[in-house]
């Protein structure tokens, strides 16, 4: 997950600030360079992700971790519409997809996986050669 840093204490303080169905989430930016921003991401003076690419998609994994549902807006500072609107818990399973060929487009986010590929392959194929 992106760098969430509220905690199960915290949660108590989110509170939906929108219409009563909607719940409102600002974007910092950060850092980075033209192509690869970084984002903060709060909502009511409490700070949600610390830093990320995909703001939108990190911020509503992060509501949904501390068990926040339904709809979600981003807001920029000084912004009088949102950039961008949607269910907390379907845009939770969103990513940001951009290639050379593609993008940028939404795509089905996966979890990391911490292990990396090569000790993978070295395990599978220990595992077939067996004992």
């Amino acid at each position: 997950m992106a760098n969430a840093t509220a905690t199960d204490a915290s949660a108590e303080r989110l509170t939906n600030t929108g219409s009563p169905a909607t719940f409102k989430i600002y974007v910092e930016r950060i850092g980075g360079g033209a192509r690869l921003d970084r984002w903060r991401v709060s909502h009511a003076d409490l700070e949600i992700v610390a830093s990320t690419l995909e703001p939108f998609c990190d911020g509503c994994r992060a509501l949904a971790e501390l068990g926040v549902t339904g709809r979600v807006e981003m807001w920029h500072a000084g912004a009088t519409f949102p950039s961008l609107r949607g269910d907390i818990e379907r845009c939770a399973k969103l990513t940001v997809v951009e290639s050379a060929k593609v993008g940028p487009r939404f795509g089905c986010w996966r979890p990391f996986d911490p292990q990396p590929r090569a000790e993978i392959a070295i395990a599978d194929s220990a595992v077939s050669a067996g004992p």
